[in-house]
C-alpha cells in the first residue's frame, strides 16, 4: 500500500470527506491526487494531517509497505518537524544526536536528516550559523546531482531555498523558469509555485523587495487552475506587500487587509495557507507590522 492508499484507507475508517481530511493544510483537489498517486504529499504536510485529526503515525506506517531504514528516515522528519512546530532547539539537538548514533541508517540518510534538523534550528532562531557548511555543501551537491528540474530536485531546492543569498537563489530561479510553466507537470507545477512563494517570503524578509518584485510579477503572469489557486492568491497578497513595502503608499496596505478578508470568506485562511509555504511567515509579518506602525 502506498502513502495515498494509506491516507484513503485512514479517511474512510475516520468517515471524513477529503475536504474534511485535508484540513485545509493542502487543497481538496490537490489532496484527491494525493489518494491517486497522481501528487506527491510532502513529509511536512502528511505530519500536519495526521495531527489534525489526531491519527497516530506508526498506525499509518503500519499501512504503508516500508524498508526499517524508510520508518526511520519518517518517524525521525515526523520528530524534527513536531519539535520544530512547538520551537523546540533543545529537542532537535537531541534528535540530530541519536541520527547519528542510530547503525541503522546510510551516511546519505544522515545527512539528509542533519540538514533538515539544522535548518529547523534556523527557522526557529532566524540565525543562519545554525546551518553547518556540511550541510550546504551536501545540498548543493544533492540539487546539481540531478541534470533537469523534476519534482525531486524542486523539492530538495524548495525545502532550503533560505540558506542562500538573494543572488544564488535567482540564479536558480531563473533556470526554473526558463522552462515554459505548461512543460511542467501538475506535481511540478504546485512545487515550482510553493517555491517561488517561499522565495517570496524569504526575500521579503530580508529587504530585497525589487528582487522580489522581478519574481512575483513573473508568477502573476502564470495560468490559475484549480490546483494552483491558493497560492496564485497568496502571491497576490505578497505582490501588495511589496508595493507598499517599495513605496509605503496605503492603498496597497488596504489591498492586503482585503485579499485577508477574502480568504477568510472562502474558507481559505491566508495566515495559515502561507505557513504551509514558509515557516518564515511570521517573522516577516512581524516586519511588516513594525514597518506599518512606524508610519503611521
Amino acid at each position: 500500500m502506498n502513502v495515498g492508499q494509506a491516507l484513503k484507507e485512514i479517511r474512510r475508517r475516520e468517515n471524513l470527506t477529503q475536504k474534511e481530511m485535508a484540513a485545509n493544510i493542502i487543497s481538496p483537489s490537490f489532496y484527491a491526487k494525493v489518494e491517486k498517486g497522481y501528487h506527491h504529499i510532502s513529509a511536512d504536510d502528511l505530519f500536519d494531517i495526521l495531527k489534525a485529526h489526531q491519527l497516530s503515525l506508526e498506525d499509518f506506517i503500519a499501512l504503508v509497505q516500508m524498508d526499517e531504514q524508510e520508518n526511520l528516515i519518517i518517524t525521525f522528519q515526523y520528530a524534527l518537524a513536531n519539535a520544530l512546530t512547538h520551537s523546540k532547539v533543545e529537542e532537535i539537538n537531541q534528535l540530530l544526536k541519536d541520527i547519528q548514533a542510530t547503525d541503522n541508517l546510510s551516511l546519505d540518510a544522515k545527512q539528509l536528516l542533519q540538514a533538515i534538523g539544522e535548518r529547523n534550528l534556523y527557522w526557529i532562531t532566524h540565525d543562519l550559523q545554525h546551518f553547518s557548511e556540511d550541510s550546504r555543501q551536501f545540498i548543493s551537491n544533492k540539487i546539481f546531482s540531478y541534470p533537469d528540474w523534476d519534482a525531486k530536485k524542486l523539492s530538495i531546492y524548495g525545502n532550503f531555498i533560505d540558506i542562500y543569498d538573494v543572488q544564488t537563489n535567482l540564479m536558480f530561479l531563473k533556470q526554473i523558469l526558463k522552462k515554459p510553466f505548461a512543460n511542467f507537470t501538475k506535481k511540478e507545477q504546485f512545487i515550482v509555485l510553493a517555491i517561488c512563494v517561499n522565495f517570496l517570503v524569504t526575500e521579503i524578509a530580508r529587504e530585497k523587495y525589487e528582487e522580489a518584485l522581478e519574481i512575483v510579477e513573473h508568477v502573476a503572469l502564470f495560468e490559475t487552475t484549480q490546483d494552483n489557486f491558493f497560492i496564485k492568491y497568496i502571491n497576490e497578497f505578497l505582490r501588495q506587500m511589496i508595493l507598499y513595502l517599495l513605496t509605503e503608499d496605503v492603498q496597497y496596505f488596504e489591498a492586503m487587509q482585503e485579499i485577508y478578508r477574502q480568504s477568510e470568506r472562502l474558507n481559505y485562511p491566508l495566515t495559515s495557507l502561507l505557513k504551509r509555504v514558509s515557516p518564515n511567515i511570521d517573522y516577516l509579518l512581524q516586519k511588516l507590522q513594525n514597518k506599518k506602525s512606524s508610519t503611521s
